[in-house]
Order: structure tokens, then sequence, then C-alpha cells
């Protein structure tokens, strides 16, 4: 952890600890949860998504797209036209995976203040 850029600064973290918090089933929360994606450099803003890893129960593949809409809102300060591009992907496409997902966008404004 203490590697990670923290792109998001205590937002991010914030949010990494409150999902490992909600998602963890044993009494501690284990690594698993903190497998953080590094930058693979700071002049091309690459992921290195080698070091992406399923867990060996297995992974909802809709939970993690849910988290990924939430912590690109989160940077976003709850814009959606920024989250989108945060995401690489349209406004509309965004909309509608916000929609799928009963994500209301309005609810990370209040992130701004923190």
């Amino acid at each position: 952890m203490l590697n990670y850029p923290w792109p998001g600064n205590v937002r991010e973290l914030r949010n990494t600890i409150e999902k490992a918090v909600l998602f963890e089933t044993a009494d501690l929360i284990s690594a698993r949860f903190f497998k953080l994606i590094a930058t693979e450099s700071a002049s091309n803003g690459l992921l290195n998504l080698t070091k992406l890893t399923i867990p060996p129960e297995g992974i909802d593949i809709a939970m993690v797209e849910k988290a990924l809409l939430e912590n690109a809102l989160i940077m976003a300060n709850g814009n959606q036209t920024r989250a989108a591009k945060l995401l690489k992907i349209s406004r509309e496409t965004l909309k509608y995976r916000l929609r799928k997902y009963h994500i209301d966008s309005e609810q990370y404004k209040a992130f701004q203040a923190s």
C-alpha cells in the first residue's frame, strides 16, 4: 500500500478500505483487497494490467465494473463527463452503466468537500 501512488488521494484510499470491509467475510481483512494497480510510468499513464489477479474463489465481474464506475465518480467529484473520460468511454455509455447498477452520480458530488 505504501508504494501505490494513490492518484485519488485520501478518497481513493478510503474507498479501497470501505470496499475491503464490505466484501471481506473473515474476521481480518486479507491482502487480496489491496492488490492495487500501479502505473507503469508517469509519462505514459498506462496501467499494468498483468498485475490484476483473480482470487481463488473467483470474482463477480459486475462488482468490478461497479467499483470502477464508483471510483471514477469519486475521482471526478460526481461529474459524469470527467468520469467517462477517466474510463475512456462515452458519456452515454457511462450513463447506461450507472442506470444498470443503480448508481446515482449526485451522491459522489459530496466527495468534493472531503
